[in-house]
């Protein structure tokens, strides 16, 4: 079997789990950060699956149309997602912040109150 089939295989796989990352419940994400989840799934597997056809054989290209997609499919397309992936990571939002509801903390059963009110003078 092709390498590149492999590879292709593995990349497509991966960025259609990419697409449904953000909708995880336990994480909370910035509405950007899905959005851009959202684009690099799409974008990934549209080339993967553009790629794997490539690869497989399932239709022919020119030489010079081939070297143009070549070099836009694995150097602009594959830098793009790259960008979105790191301005993920360099924010924080590639992992999400957990729910409040999610921490273990066990509920206050104190009698006191937690928080005193700050005292008013009366006089004047």
């Amino acid at each position: 079997m092709n390498t590149l089939i492999v590879f292709d295989s593995i990349k497509t796989i991966c960025c259609v789990i990419l697409i449904f990352v953000p909708f995880d419940r336990k994480r909370v994400r910035a509405r950007w950060a899905k959005l851009v989840f959202f684009i690099c799934g799409i974008v990934g597997t549209g080339r993967g699956v553009f790629c794997l056809a490539w690869d497989l054989g399932w239709f022919s290209l020119g030489r010079e149309i081939s070297h143009r997609l070549d070099v836009l499919l694995y150097h602009f397309v594959d830098g793009l997602i790259l960008g979105f992936l790191l301005s993920l990571i360099f924010s924080g939002q590639l992992t999400g912040i957990k729910r409040a509801s999610d921490t273990k903390q066990p509920p206050n059963t104190a009698l006191e109150p937690t928080a005193t009110a700050p005292s008013v003078s009366t006089n004047k």
